[in-house]
């Protein structure tokens, strides 16, 4: 096993929020942790070190299938063939390369264009005097698609040859890391250069495998109605691409009553990403506001909604018909739910959904020995009887 895959299963191992199913290939359909997954919709992110031109087919094949589904992250290998390369990872890579072409002794230099960028995030340190890894430096491609975070720089000339890209095609991102030798970084007696590579690591794992699903600028007001004179709390909570809790952000906030007139403001950040923003001397009516987040220029979405100060009850701030609901009430209460357009349709619906009268019968059970006059009857003719054996001298 190359020394790079120990040192990145060393860097996931170090993240508690990550839960690492790995697998090793020996021979055959062999693997030294287990049998090889089968269900990629269980898996957040595959990360490949290197091919082998030696895997058999079907996992050739089920490898292909995994990152047409997963994102994915690829790292190069020294042993990775250049027609495995083209043909099962060229597809969904970010950067289309000939591996076929001879390694170079490379340093990294960060694109100066991407510097905003969340897996850029890294603390400083002089990579320069950092140890070399070896890159193809020829025949290297980088994809229309892609975005080119680290390039290689020889000799100490800067180049625009990529090393690290990434790339998103619908929900799906790909990274690919086109360089080896990575695990030096984490044996010099200088820590700063094994922080550095580990952030780096870290970064990529996390922008990679992010959940794109969720929503990751959310802005909303404390409550829908405000009494006059009492403070309006906007709230915010805010993750970079990489999925994580943005602190850093300038978050500004525009603010407009009934009669167009704005008032601009900022959000104060609390940390962990969260932020707030507290508004006095608010007069009585509607408003609507609009949220913006931006960190060094890049944009991270904007955010509307609206709020009442005073005045109105709730059901006049958005008199907007919520037909969402409506069918929800309808279907669970085995109503039907109709628009005014459709209304034509409602005497079929009532019809052949008529309410017929029925008759439901209950029989309930009656014990009279369980009763308080059964209990009286027996205690009345035992005193009879025991009355009637005294009056007669009966044994």
């Amino acid at each position: 096993m190359h020394p790079d895959v120990g040192a990145f299963r060393r860097v996931m191992a170090n993240n508690p929020a990550l839960l690492v199913e790995e697998r090793t290939w020996i021979s055959s359909n062999v693997f030294i942790e287990g049998e090889f997954p089968n269900r990629p919709d269980t898996l957040d992110l595959v990360v490949l070190h290197g091919f082998s031109d030696q895997l058999p087919e079907n996992i050739l094949n089920e490898t292909q299938r995994f990152i047409e589904n997963v994102p994915s992250l690829f790292f190069l290998m020294p042993s990775t063939p250049a027609d495995l390369f083209e043909e099962v990872l060229a597809p969904l890579s970010a950067i289309e390369a000939d591996l076929s072409r001879e390694m170079s002794s490379i340093q990294l230099v960060a694109s100066n264009d991407e510097r905003g960028h969340p897996i850029l995030d890294l603390p400083e340190t002089e990579i320069a005097r950092t140890p070399g890894l070896r890159s193809p430096v020829s025949g290297i491609r980088p994809k229309m698609r892609a975005t080119d975070l680290i390039n290689a720089s020889v000799r100490g000339q800067a180049t625009s040859t990529p090393v690290i890209s990434v790339m998103q095609t619908g929900n799906n991102r790909s990274a690919t890391f086109l360089a080896y030798g990575y695990y030096q970084w984490f044996l010099q007696p200088d820590e700063s250069a094994a922080i550095w590579m580990d952030q780096l690591l870290t970064n990529l794992i996390n922008w990679t495998s992010a959940d794109l699903a969720e929503e990751r600028f959310v802005v909303r007001s404390s409550q829908q109605v405000f009494e006059i004179g009492q403070e309006v709390n906007l709230q915010a909570t805010l993750r970079n691409e990489a999925g994580n809790p943005e602190s850093d952000a300038d978050i500004r906030v525009s603010v407009n009553n009934e009669n167009q007139d704005t008032r601009s403001f900022s959000m104060l950040s609390g940390g962990n990403g969260l932020y707030s923003l507290d508004i006095s001397g608010l007069p009585e009516g509607f408003y609507e506001f609009e949220a913006r987040a931006t960190v060094e220029n890049q944009n991270l979405g904007s955010r509307s909604g609206s709020f009442q100060v005073g005045g109105r009850s709730v059901e006049l701030i958005n008199t907007t018909r919520n037909d969402e609901i409506l069918q929800n009430i309808a279907s669970n209460s085995g109503g039907v739910f109709t628009t005014y357009e459709d209304i034509g349709q409602i005497i079929d619906e009532i019809q052949n959904t008529a309410v017929r009268a029925s008759t439901v019968e209950t029989r309930i059970p009656f014990y009279i020995n369980r009763t308080i006059l059964w209990f009286l009857l027996i205690m009345f003719l035992l005193t009879a009887e025991w009355l009637i054996r005294k009056k007669y001298s009966l044994p």
